[in-house]
C-alpha cells in the first residue's frame, strides 16, 4: 500500500508540471496570436512569402502547444489555446483568399 507520503508527493509533481504546461501554453498562444497578426498584416502588404513564413511558424508552435496540452484537458479546454488556434484557422483563410490558394 502506497504511504501518504508518496500519495502527496506525486500529486505536488502532477500540479507542478501541470502548472508549468499552463505557463508554457499560454506564452504559445500569445506567440501564436502574434505570428497570426503578423501574417494577416503582411498578407494584407501582399508580402506573401512572409505570410506564409509566419503561418508556417503558427502552425508549428500551434501543434507543439496542442501536444503538451493535450494530457491536461482543463489546459487544453481553458480557452486561451482554442482562441489562438482559431486565429492560425483566419490567418490561413486570409492567405488563402488572397492567393487563391488552399
Amino acid at each position: 500500500m502506497e504511504s501518504l507520503e508518496s500519495i502527496i508527493a506525486r500529486i505536488v509533481a502532477d500540479w507542478t508540471h501541470k502548472s508549468a504546461v499552463r505557463d508554457v501554453t499560454l506564452t504559445r498562444s500569445r506567440d501564436l496570436i502574434r505570428n497570426c497578426a503578423n501574417s494577416i498584416r503582411a498578407t494584407h502588404r501582399h508580402e506573401y512569402d512572409l505570410a506564409r513564413d509566419l503561418l508556417t511558424q503558427a502552425r508549428a508552435q500551434a501543434q507543439e502547444a496542442c501536444r503538451e496540452a493535450a494530457p491536461y484537458s482543463d489546459v487544453y479546454y481553458a480557452g486561451f489555446l482554442q482562441d489562438a488556434l482559431k486565429e492560425v484557422a483566419e490567418a490561413a483563410v486570409v492567405l488563402a483568399c488572397a492567393t487563391g490558394g488552399d
